[in-house]
């Protein structure tokens, strides 16, 4: 009893716990609200982050991707250039893509080019490094035309004479004097077939001299000669001189009486018998023509040759012969062996002759060094006498591979011009390799183009020897 009073009596000064959970829930609302706050700014920033990063890397890997593109249209672009061309580059831009993709060269080895390639997307930009081996390497192909690297310009069709053969000139067209162009049917009437020039690499002067036979040379300023890759058969018991050996100064009784060297010009002597094999020289060399005598020999210049007609008179012939097209040209076995003996005598040419009087076998003629035997010149620059067959019946012919970085005739018109009155014979290639000049043929002045035999197509060309490096992204 006494404790039912005691509490009713202290039951006004307890504490109510259950007027204070409201407050509590209240308290729980917002500290949850609060937190789903927190959790949705964070994600939304998450979010942005994410996406932000997601941007970044999209733009990141198409900007690889057209640094990726440019590499691949750098490699068609250079394969279809020569080394020369090559070595010219230093930047520039390439296509393939949405875009131009910029390159840069820069030195990293011999026979190495190395190239940054940029490619760029929304802002962002990826460097591709890319590194090629390029070498050139001599080989042969057969040349069954003539070649305008720079272009032909023909005053008249009926002056080009070219049935049978195909020419190959810078576009595929040739120019008339007013700066038209002739059209198919033209050209188809004229018998003539043209296609657009491929750049090739045709062999140089200078890398020539080490499959020479008699080298011409300076030292200072006095002429020189020396003999290489010949059969001596006076020398016991080793008969071949197969490195480049010097003979004296040119005059002395060591040195081939039908070379002189006057007024910075060499001269030829046809008239005064031949020297078996190629002639090599350094400079401008000036080959006079017998009417008396066949001219059958390989000339190299590292400068210019020029023909002359000696002592021209009504009803004469010229005939200049390569040492191989001599033999393919003769029309009877009596003939053949004649001239085999002529361009392969006792002390032979390594080069193509097996023995005194043979050839090496027709797949060895077909390569180096043998194919030097169907060039008849090689020089920067040519110009050839032509015959006035039309006044005086005074004829002039050219056999063999005719080969140059610009050309000229006639009477002496510059470096790319065939210039005068006269006609030009030539069967086999002429081959106008600079891609800078345009080959002009003007004035009274026809070129008679005719294929030579097969066998004596045949030509030493350079061959781009191209291999594809590593790559990385920088």
């Amino acid at each position: 009893m006494q404790n039912v009073i005691e509490i009713k009596r202290n039951i006004q000064n307890r504490v109510s716990f259950i007027k204070q959970a409201g407050v509590s829930s209240l308290l729980f609302i917002v500290l949850v609200g609060l937190s789903l706050t927190v959790l949705t700014v964070g994600y939304m920033s998450t979010m942005r982050n994410l996406q932000s990063s997601a941007t970044t890397t999209h733009a990141q890997t198409q900007a690889q991707m057209q640094a990726m593109i440019g590499y691949h249209a750098l490699i068609k672009y250079l394969k279809k250039e020569s080394l020369e061309n090559i070595n010219k580059i230093e930047t520039g831009t390439v296509s393939g893509g949405t875009e131009p993709v910029e390159f840069k060269k820069f030195a990293c080895g011999a026979d190495q080019y190395c190239f940054d390639l940029i490619g760029k997307s929304g802002g962002a930009s990826a460097i591709l490094r890319a590194n090629f081996n390029i070498i050139d390497e001599l080989e042969t192909k057969s040349q069954s035309g003539s070649v305008f690297a720079g272009g032909l310009r023909v005053n008249k069709l009926e002056d080009l004479s070219a049935k049978g053969i195909t020419l190959e000139v810078a576009g595929g067209i040739i120019n008339k004097n007013n700066n038209h162009v002739y059209g198919e049917s033209e050209l188809t009437t004229a018998g003539i077939t043209v296609i657009p020039y491929i750049p090739k690499d045709f062999i140089n002067p200078e890398e020539a001299r080490k499959d020479a036979n008699y080298i011409f040379y300076l030292v200072d300023s006095v002429a020189k000669c020396a003999i290489n890759n010949i059969f001596d058969s006076s020398i016991i018991p080793n008969k071949k001189i197969e490195i480049e050996t010097e003979l004296g100064s040119v005059g002395s009784v060591s040195c081939p009486s039908n070379v002189t060297y006057n007024n910075s010009v060499w001269t030829v002597d046809g008239s005064n018998g031949n020297l078996p094999g190629v002639l090599w020289f350094e400079g401008d060399v000036i080959v006079n023509l017998s009417k008396d005598t066949y001219f059958k020999n390989t000339v190299i210049s590292t400068q210019k040759i020029k023909t002359e007609l000696l002592n021209e008179t009504k009803d004469s012939l010229y005939e200049a012969y390569a040492p191989h097209h001599f033999v393919l040209t003769a029309d009877t076995i009596e003939l053949k062996d004649e001239r085999l003996n002529q361009i392969c005598p006792d002390n032979f040419p390594l080069q193509y002759c097996a023995e005194k009087g043979t050839l090496k076998s027709t797949t060895l003629m077909q390569e180096m060094p043998a194919v030097m035997s169907n060039i008849l010149f090689l020089a920067q620059a040519i110009e050839l006498s032509a015959g006035k067959e039309k006044q005086h019946n005074i004829v002039a012919n050219y056999y063999g591979n005719i080969m140059a970085n610009g050309a000229s005739g006639g009477t002496g018109g510059a470096s790319g011009k065939f210039t005068g009155t006269g006609v030009l014979n030539i069967r086999g290639n002429l081959m106008v390799v600079g891609e800078a000049d345009m080959t002009n043929m003007l004035g009274d002045f026809s070129m008679k183009l005719s294929n030579a035999d097969e066998a004596g197509n045949y030509i030493p060309v350079y061959k781009k020897v191209f291999n594809i490096g590593g790559i990385r992204y920088m």
